[in-house]
């Protein structure tokens, strides 16, 4: 059994209880160490958690090798990045001055270039 410190409030099921005030909320935690080793990795961890984790792991290696920057390919071709990074500076200037509609009305632009770059 476990001891329940004197000043724990016994009455918090009486629904009829006409004082009410506030008193602090006590939590009983039990907890048994699970192994006694604690250089034991597989047992603890499990062996399916260990293999799915080297398996995205190698996934997102191989994806970076095979993809590489195709992602970044748009932008690092560009042949003049000045346009875009007006149209940055635009949205940035609009939403200091508080233009919502000028800021949105850019930002999708900016959308649309990054969706279709052609």
């Amino acid at each position: 059994a476990v001891p329940v410190p004197d000043n724990c409030p016994t009455d918090f099921l009486d629904v009829n209880r006409t004082n009410r005030t506030w008193e602090p909320l006590y939590f009983v935690v039990l907890s048994e160490e699970a192994l006694s080793s604690n250089n034991v990795l597989i047992p603890s961890m499990g062996i399916i958690a260990l293999y799915t984790t080297f398996v995205i792991a190698v996934a997102r290696i191989v994806r970076q090798i095979l993809v590489g920057g195709a992602g970044r390919a748009v932008l690092e071709d560009m042949p003049d990045p000045r346009p875009l990074l007006r149209l940055v500076e635009d949205i940035k200037l609009a939403q200091v001055e508080g233009d919502m509609k000028l800021e949105k009305e850019l930002y999708y632009n900016l959308l649309n270039i990054f969706r279709d770059p052609t």
